[in-house]
């Protein structure tokens, strides 16, 4: 006896292979086509460089010039082609995409895609280690600035320390004296009539001399920088200490020439 009931045929969904279109599930060979076929739709899916994260394959592609290219929105002007708070400046024409509310970029594939991640991974890895190793750089410089300031320092101090227990007055107060003398600083001062020069010097016998007046000039009237060892001739003004130290002040100082 023939049956009564026809058996309906059943359409599924072969995008969606969880999809049995109401009636039984997809074989072991549709699932295979179909994860081929989504496989392969990826594989064509193509991205802008700069979407390294692969997650918005472009809709619309075109070919330029042999290769293939996509319309992205300008980012200055969202897509508008025009910049309102620019309006007085050519009407306020985004010049970034010429009015077009666009910009065309070259699309790449997903295996091309591959390619550019990893060179741009390399270049930062290059860039990193380029600016790791220049702050490691700045810091030995500056190790080296402090070590060198902090030598100094302390050069400064020991010096500063021998003078205060080994200078002792030189001469008698209105007698003229030539000595050989090392300047170790000079200062520059504004007056009431004009600039002034506060200096220190020291003789062999780290004996301390100090002079208030115009500023030590050699023949050609060029500035005696610090640390120059030069013959002086000077009048002694008075003897007196400065911060417990026996200095000995001097006026009239003449620079002798060297033979």
């Amino acid at each position: 006896m023939a049956s009564i009931f026809t058996k309906k045929k059943v359409l599924r969904n072969t995008d969606n292979p969880t999809d049995d279109g109401g009636g039984c599930s997809p074989t072991e060979t549709e699932r295979s086509r179909i994860a081929t076929n989504q496989r392969k739709k990826k594989m064509t899916e193509l991205y802008f460089r700069s979407d390294l994260d692969l997650e918005f394959p472009v809709k619309e592609v075109y070919n330029l010039a042999g290769k293939k290219v996509a319309k992205k929105t300008c980012y200055k002007c969202n897509g508008t082609g025009y910049i309102p708070h620019l309006a007085n400046v050519d009407e306020g024409r985004c010049w970034n995409c010429n009015k077009r509310g666009y910009e065309i970029f070259r699309v790449y594939s997903k295996s091309e895609m591959q390619s550019v991640i990893k060179s741009k991974n390399k270049k930062d890895l290059e860039k990193r280690n380029a600016w790791a190793l220049t702050r490691e750089i700045i810091a030995i410089q500056k190790m080296q600035h402090n070590h060198k300031a902090y030598l100094k320092n302390i050069a400064y101090k020991t010096q500063k320390i021998k003078a205060k227990y080994q200078s002792e007055y030189v001469g008698q107060v209105g007698e003229r004296l030539e000595k050989s003398l090392t300047l170790d600083w000079c200062i520059k001062k504004e007056g009431d009539y004009g600039y002034y020069f506060i200096k220190q010097l020291h003789d062999e016998d780290g004996n301390i001399y100090s002079h208030m007046g115009s500023a030590i000039a050699d023949e050609d009237y060029n500035l005696i920088p610090k640390g120059t060892t030069f013959n002086l001739k000077f009048t002694v003004k008075e003897h007196s200490e400065y911060q417990g130290t026996k200095q000995t002040k001097i006026k009239n100082p003449k620079l002798i020439k060297g033979e």
